[in-house]
């Protein structure tokens, strides 16, 4: 499934950072860099890639994706119930109170998240996320 492949993506966003950026310490990051300002470029990376999904928002400093009627971003899939849904870690919002996002929200995210360094990590890495997904995508066409 399609939710399957996008659900792996921030674990394997955090793999080929840790490889590319953090060879030679013994530091590593998680999925909480992520959720420090890459929220915007994970959906937004999504968006592009799985075209029918949506990116959403309920406030201006954090964005998520919606594929099917599930929902991610850099935990991977997001808790959520017919009503609510676990925004940020601990934080739960009524779905209700989700919004597409719109011109208004690129631009406000291009304020409060998005910077020279994020942008050359993002797109340093995002070429092995798009090899990911080809080769996920064929794994699932030959079963």
């Amino acid at each position: 499934m399609i939710e399957e492949i996008i659900a792996k993506i921030p674990q394997v966003f955090i793999e080929f950072y840790n490889q590319k950026y953090c060879q030679n310490t013994s530091y590593k990051e998680d999925a909480n860099m992520l959720g420090n300002g890459y929220c915007f470029y994970l959906a937004y990376f999504l968006k592009e890639q799985f075209p029918e999904g949506n990116i959403l928002t309920a406030t201006s400093d954090h964005y998520i994706f919606e594929y099917n009627g599930h929902f991610f971003d850099f935990r991977g899939r997001i808790l959520d119930t017919d009503t609510f849904i676990e925004f940020n870690t601990g934080i739960y919002i009524p779905k209700t109170d989700l919004r597409i996002c719109d011109e208004e929200d690129y631009l406000m995210a291009e304020i409060t998240t998005m910077n020279n360094l994020k942008s050359t990590v993002w797109k340093a890495i995002e070429p092995e996320l798009i090899a990911f997904i080809l080769t996920e995508k064929e794994k699932m066409l030959s079963r």
